[in-house]
């Protein structure tokens, strides 16, 4: 069991909300917020006595006598208890973790550890506002049959297979009508992927242009790689000096707890817009390229599972006393 009470905890993330939320539930009136102290001090004043030497002579006194007089007064300390909450948090969430015999199941509190890395989409959202980039951004895309080009692909081999293919004369007739309609096909299927293509770089574009997170990360531990959003208010590095240090791959090794909220899901193949056979509504037919398309952008990628983080931080060893 990891015992942080001694340890000394550079935090990088702390989702306060959320950590207030769950360390509330132990207490029935609520959890702290600001603790204020009041305190009595009391002190000696002393004071010189401002008289020529022989007039305190006369009074049979020093002229560096002092006198002390007893004073009384009070003051307010204000006390923050959050970063201790959050240490507390991080010691349940711990203990948690060793109560589920490490098991990482969806819904489970974890403290996880691995290689950081961070990755700022603001300067995405620049890009899709600059018309030149988003213009070049289509070209490249139009020209690249990767995506949805499985069906053209396909097309051009049966081209390719008849102009190869030794055919004798009584099918030599028949070649050029083939061809024609192969060709017809293949103009349809361009056209229908340059209206697909078109579409999920504006969907992509509205959703990085829109989206409610700009500050994404991913942990690889020993056995996994987890996904994640970050809060850009939570966070407690200077992302700006961070990603100026380090570019995205954050040195040494980072813990998050977290709670484990997704699985692996392969994304499924949106180069058609739907299945005819499906029986979803046609709203869901038409927004699903772009919901994938955005997610496969700058969302989760499929072969990370996901977490939401409550604490991200480092060990800075044991307090010294």
């Amino acid at each position: 069991m990891a015992d942080y009470t001694n340890k000394l905890i550079d935090f990088m993330y702390v989702d306060r909300p959320k950590v207030s939320s769950l360390l509330a539930q132990f207490l029935s009136e609520g959890l702290v917020v600001e603790q204020n102290a009041s305190t009595q001090i009391e002190h000696t004043k002393t004071t010189g006595l401002e008289i020529s030497s022989k007039i305190a002579g006369l009074l049979g006194i020093s002229a560096s006598h002092e006198r002390a007089s007893a004073d009384q007064s009070s003051e307010s300390v204000r006390k923050n208890p959050e970063w201790a909450q959050a240490k507390a948090l991080v010691q349940y969430v711990s203990d948690a973790h060793d109560q589920n015999c490490g098991k990482s199941l969806v819904g489970s509190l974890k403290i996880l550890s691995g290689k950081l890395q961070i990755f700022d989409l603001t300067p995405f959202r620049q890009i899709v506002d600059n018309e030149r980039l988003m213009s070049a951004i289509k070209s490249a895309l139009f020209n690249s049959t990767d995506l949805f080009g499985e069906k053209i692909k396909q097309i051009d081999a049966a081209i390719e297979a008849l102009d190869s293919s030794a055919v004798g004369k009584a099918k030599s007739k028949e070649l050029p009508a083939r061809k024609k309609e192969l060709n017809n096909l293949k103009a349809e299927e361009v056209k229908k992927a340059e209206i697909y293509k078109e579409l999920t770089v504006e969907g992509i574009s509205q959703f990085v242009r829109h989206s409610p997170f700009s500050i994404v990360a991913i942990l690889e531990t020993d056995d996994d790689k987890y996904w994640f959003s970050l809060k850009q208010e939570s966070l407690l590095h200077d992302q700006g000096d961070t990603l100026l240090k380090f570019g995205y791959s954050i040195d040494g090794q980072w813990s998050v707890a977290c709670i484990v909220d997704g699985e692996k899901a392969d994304l499924p193949d949106f180069s058609t817009v739907g299945d005819e056979n499906s029986e979803d509504a046609v709203w869901a037919t038409i927004v699903r390229p772009f919901v994938y398309g955005g997610r496969m952008a700058v969302g989760r990628p499929s072969n990370s599972r996901s977490l939401m983080p409550l604490v991200v931080f480092r060990s800075l060893g044991e307090i010294l006393r």
